[in-house]
């Protein structure tokens, strides 16, 4: 029976870390695959707010898009049919959690930055709140 991981990547020295415990895993089980997400954390409406076009926030996203996806290429390319790649705008921890449910993962694994505040105010981090909140185990990568 195959298994599948989520993998959140941001792009972090600690997201980073978190793509490598999954690639040596997938190495471990052939049967490993790997669903990885990279979130935009604001939307259109924030963009317009902020006084950004829709042409140049749409730019934008297509950059951070195909920037993340190729880091995350190196890290994973190997494995191929075994990888695919969202890039979803919105709340983090909500399509995190929400696409590891569709999916069907089995863990969700995420890096943490040592400079969050969700050290000192877990309700900021990201990390608590999806471990708080997922279907499935979470796995939670420190920066080193």
């Amino acid at each position: 029976m195959s298994e599948r991981i989520l993998l959140a990547f941001d792009g972090s020295r600690a997201a980073a870390r978190a793509a490598g415990l999954v690639a040596r895993r997938m190495v471990e089980n052939p049967e490993i695959s790997c669903t990885v997400l990279y979130v935009f954390s604001y939307g259109p409406a924030m963009a317009s707010f902020l006084g950004v076009t829709e042409k140049d926030y749409r730019q934008a996203l297509e950059q951070q898009r195909s920037k993340m996806q190729n880091w995350v290429t190196r890290i994973l390319g190997r494995y191929g049919q075994r990888v695919e790649f969202f890039a979803l705008a919105g709340d983090p921890v909500r399509l995190i959690c929400q696409l590891a449910a569709e999916k069907g993962c089995r863990q969700i694994v995420l890096g943490r930055r040592r400079r969050s505040l969700g050290r000192f105010l877990p309700l900021l981090s990201i990390s608590w709140q999806v471990t708080r909140r997922a279907g499935c185990p979470v796995e939670v990568v420190e920066e080193t």
